[in-house]
């Protein structure tokens, strides 16, 4: 059987917006770090000057501890705005490689590798529009979806893998054109696709 390479993105439909949230988040999240530092820097000589010389200068250790204080104030809503980003401008890429699925997730310019998919663990592949795919949402098995979109774009449809691996069972949801299913119907035996 010769080798098959076949590569899709689930990208947001509302991409543009969501880059700029993303973007916008990233600079908060940068300029609320760099307003740590700058409320530091005037403040750590003080600090100093407690520590090292006379104890008995309260104001110095009155005014070092406000400012890390706000230091700290403004690392974690940093924190907070860089965590948060993470959830926007999300793409899912789909890797088909001779009948493995390689799932990975690009945030901004990183990718994380999340999953992959072997032919041997598919048990079942279908459209999420199926009726065998409400039956095995009843049977409540852990679902995850490697797609933001509520609705697929257009040209896609969201297909569900059931699959059997030595985690359990699990529904993995993509959204992906026809042509990579047909693709991985070459490599998995039949009555497997829906």
């Amino acid at each position: 059987m010769k080798d098959i390479l076949y590569e899709e993105s689930a990208i947001p439909t509302n991409s543009g917006r969501e880059a700029k949230i993303y973007n916008i988040l990233n600079v908060a999240g940068i300029v609320f770090f760099a307003i740590a530092i700058i409320l530091m820097i005037p403040a750590l000589p003080a600090g100093w000057d407690y520590l090292v010389g006379d104890h008995s200068q309260q104001q110095q250790l009155n005014s070092f501890l406000s400012a890390v204080l706000f230091a700290m104030i403004f690392v974690v809503c940093g924190v907070i705005f860089m965590l948060i980003k993470k959830r926007f401008n999300v793409v899912y890429d789909y890797t088909f490689v001779s009948g493995e699925i390689r799932i990975s997730k690009v945030t901004g310019n990183k990718r994380k590798y999340l999953y992959v998919i072997t032919p041997r663990e598919i048990s079942r592949v279908g459209k999420t529009s199926d009726s065998a795919y409400a039956s095995y949402q009843a049977q409540r098995i852990r679902e995850l979806k490697f797609t933001s979109n509520k609705f697929p774009q257009k040209g896609k449809d969201f297909y569900y893998f059931y699959c059997n691996d030595s985690m359990g069972k699990k529904i993995l949801i993509l959204e992906c054109r026809e042509e990579m299913i047909r693709n991985l119907s070459n490599y998995v035996s039949r009555g497997i696709m829906e």
